[in-house]
């Protein structure tokens, strides 16, 4: 177990203060965020690194600034070498470079630059290393053309001390081989940090998913490292279930846009289903929000005809705003379907773009592609805000669980009870999470109700009023 760190806790304090307005809403959040510092800087152990301070919050603000986590942790590694270190010396070249990051707080992985590699070649090695270094106190500094770096406290969590001398190589294979094998739990974690990064700011293409999909895979593979006899076993087959499913959700959206590029090609070929009918030409979500009003129209009454040759650019974008309208038709959708809507407008709009001046077409494609344009614009708000309503779903349901598992005053239950219920209807009746919220909030308030109505907590309630 690691602890937060009086410095790491006034500087996200900081962060926070200034993050959230006074809105009921902020305020119920940012009152989960200090509660939940609070927990972590009460906890014995070490500093936490950026890597465990990020998913220890990564449920209430999944978007948290990275830099932000290395601002709040790099003095304390900082700290640790000055107090813990002694001189060894070990070879200059790759092994510098990590145990310099590891000194001056700077991301390991991306001094060593790793790829991507389901084999988790040498690279990967070397980041092991310097994130096993980092995660436990150990830094070092360059020193006349030579590092020095050693910490005692690694024989507290290591069967036998990690020793790097100069007369062998420093290559990420011998390191790999000497380092203990706690050292492979804190790799999956840092690959898992990466792979959640990496899968932000969605849509992506299936190459992009498939990319955060292998390091999904090579944390699964270090965490299958840890045998059973070692301390972190426990907590291994704990990641593991959850880097699975995350795997598999992974897999799903690398699925869901390999067909969406297939759909769209497929689009290409002149033809259009006669049993849509002029029904897109009456799309108007009606769960849509209030800054979203205007109905989407392919831009013509009439389904373009199917004979019309692939040249015909103006045909070709009409088909395809004839296919994004009649898709977003019932709304509300998931992000990933408003996503694929997206890309079949940005499509249309692309042909029309081939239309030159001189065309006889070109003056009607003009005014299609204002209209487009327009739509565009309303489909991308509406992914934004179902992605948003999405993730702050996710993040009270984690939030929830959380409070189920921990051990604490009833008074402090029910606060965040309270906030939670108030966070949960603040998602957007225009989206699917919305939907979706709506059980959690009858649950929630169930257990408001269960715990304002015990005889023993009369009293402690009414002084929190």
């Amino acid at each position: 177990m690691s602890r937060l760190s009086d410095r790491a806790f006034l500087t996200i304090k900081k962060w926070i203060e200034s993050r959230y307005s006074n809105s009921p809403a902020d305020q119920s959040e940012r009152m989960l965020l200090l509660a939940r510092l609070q927990v972590l800087r009460a906890q014995p152990g070490p500093p936490m690194t950026s890597v465990q301070l990020w998913e220890a919050l990564c449920d209430v603000v999944p978007n948290i600034d990275r830099t932000l986590l290395k601002k709040a942790t790099t003095t304390e590694v900082d700290v640790c070498s000055v107090i813990l270190g002694a001189s060894t010396s070990v070879g200059v070249g790759g092994m510098t470079a990590v145990l310099m990051a590891a000194a001056v707080g700077l991301d390991p992985l991306s001094v060593q630059g790793v790829s991507i590699n389901p084999e988790g070649n040498s690279a990967a090695s070397e980041a092991h290393s310097a994130v096993d270094m980092r995660q436990y106190g150990r830094a070092g500094r360059t020193v006349s053309g030579s590092t020095v770096a050693t910490n005692t406290i690694i024989q507290q969590h290591s069967p036998a001390p990690v020793r790097f001398t100069s007369a062998s190589p420093a290559s990420a294979e011998n390191m790999a081989i000497q380092q203990p094998q706690t050292s492979a739990l804190a790799m999956a974690k840092s690959l898992g940090w990466q792979a959640a990064l990496k899968s932000q700011n969605a849509p992506h293409s299936a190459q992009h998913w498939a990319e955060t999909a292998i390091l999904w895979q090579q944390a699964l593979a270090y965490l299958d490292r840890i045998p059973v006899q070692d301390s972190d076993y426990g907590t291994a087959q704990a990641k593991k279930a959850q880097y699975r499913q995350n795997l598999r959700q992974v897999e799903a959206r690398q699925l869901a846009a390999q067909q969406s590029a297939q759909s769209i090609a497929a689009a290409l070929i002149p033809r259009v289903s006669q049993s849509v009918g002029t029904a897109a030409n009456h799309f108007s979500g009606s769960t849509s929000a209030p800054a979203v009003s205007q109905p989407i129209s392919p831009g013509t009454t009439t389904s373009p005809g199917p004979n019309r040759p692939e040249t015909d650019f103006l045909a070709v974008a009409k088909r395809h705003g004839w296919q994004a309208a009649v898709a977003s038709q019932n709304a509300p959708h998931p992000p990933e379907k408003w996503a694929n809507i997206s890309r079949l407008w940005q499509v249309a709009l692309q042909h029309l773009e081939k239309i030159d001046a001189q065309h006889p077409d070109y003056v009607e494609a003009q005014q299609v592609k204002a209209d487009y344009e327009n739509n565009l614009a309303i489909i991308r708000q509406r992914y934004q805000q179902a992605q948003s309503a999405h993730q702050r779903l996710q993040s009270l349901e984690a939030s929830l669980a959380e409070i189920d598992k921990a051990a604490m005053p009833t008074v402090t239950r029910y606060k965040q009870l309270f906030a939670i219920d108030e966070q949960l209807q603040t998602i957007s009746s225009a989206t699917l999470a919305y939907q979706q919220a709506q059980p959690l909030i009858v649950q929630t308030r169930d257990r408001l109700n269960a715990i304002a109505n015990h005889p023993d907590n009369a009293v402690l309630l009414s002084s929190t009023d």
